[in-house]
């Protein structure tokens, strides 16, 4: 298990969740309890949403940092919508 090289099943694993979200929901998990299963999310998100790791470490911090809920009024939310995605979470108005 834990000597078990993840990389020669991952492309069946992304394949496998790829196909199924076209059908209804997905649970991953691994049963040996020994985190495959986020290794597995997290490759699948950095590849279908083209997600760096640095991109997924940012927005965990600040899901911590902003109390382990989404609090889109929060400065550092508002901060990481404009930064990472280039659009602002509230309405823009012109000032003129």
């Amino acid at each position: 298990m834990e000597s078990e090289n993840l990389m020669d099943s991952l492309e069946v694993c992304l394949d496998f969740i790829d196909e199924s979200r076209k059908t209804g929901l997905v649970l991953v998990h691994c049963f040996a309890g020994v985190s495959r299963s986020a290794t597995i999310v997290t490759a699948y998100l950095m590849s279908t949403e083209r997600i760096s790791l640095e991109g997924l470490t940012i927005s965990l911090t600040m899901f911590e940092d902003m109390g382990f809920k989404v609090d889109h009024s929060s400065t550092l939310y508002r901060h990481f919508r404009l930064k990472v995605l280039g659009v602002f979470s509230c309405p823009i108005y012109a000032i003129y």
